[in-house]
Formats: structure tokens, sequence, C-alpha cells
């Protein structure tokens, strides 16, 4: 999405995309041209809901280990809401850690993995090379 945004290209998902999702994009297309004053053009292919699931569900959220990714986890973790209660973090290096500080990289996913333990939520760990790809 970040990439089309800044290409100015259409961005096609092939897929199958849940309405909640598909609304979303509209919103973050309007926070990114708020913020950084670039316009995301049309969404396409976004019309198909699941069919159904595999049985297997999860909710996870970006978790840096900074006050906002604090407040986010723990207030979700308040919720009485079962069905859209976190279930998984999600630490990208590359987005606040740069892809080449691998020594603060390891600080910080340590950190995060045992913020996740106390938790009791799992921490997935990627990788993204946009911010090279945006400047």
């Amino acid at each position: 999405m970040p990439l089309a945004a800044k290409t100015g290209s259409d961005l096609q998902v092939d897929g199958e995309v849940s309405s909640a999702l598909n609304d979303n994009f509209k919103q973050i297309g309007r926070i990114w041209q708020d913020w950084y004053g670039i316009k995301l053009g049309s969404v396409r292919g976004v019309d198909r809901e699941p069919d159904g699931t595999d049985g297997s569900k999860g909710v996870g959220c970006f978790f840096s280990g900074g006050v906002d990714s604090f407040f986010t986890v723990l207030k979700n973790l308040e919720r009485e809401q079962e069905e859209n209660r976190l279930t998984h973090l999600l630490y990208v290096r590359g987005f606040d850690v740069d892809l080449d500080d691998r020594e603060l990289d390891a600080m910080v996913a340590g950190r995060l993995l045992s913020a996740g333990e106390e938790l009791g939520l799992p921490v997935i760990r990627a990788s993204t090379n946009l911010r090279r790809l945006l400047k």
C-alpha cells in the first residue's frame, strides 16, 4: 500500500478481503494524505468477503516497544470482547530500527520478546526495506 501510494499507482488486491479491512484501506489513505501528502490511488479487488475460516484466527498489533504501542496493547488487553482481543504482537525491523543496525535490532527484539512473554503474547518478527523504497 505505501509503495502504491508513493508511485501513484492503484493497489490491486488479489485475494479475499474483509469489509473491515476494505474500510480501513480508505481511512489509512486519508491519514497518509494528511501526514505525508501522499494520495493513495484506487484500491481494486477488495469486494470479496472471505468464504469462511480455516479455524485459525488471530489479531495482531504492530509493536515497537514505545509508549504508543504499549498503550495500544494494554488498552486492547482490557477489552472484555474476546473476538478482537490481541493474540500476537508484530515487530518489523526496518520501520523504527534501520535494517543495517543489527546490534540495535538484537537489543530491541530481545526487549520486545521479553515484553511479549510478560504480556502472554507471542511476538512475530519481520523485516522490511520499505523506508528505503519510499525515499
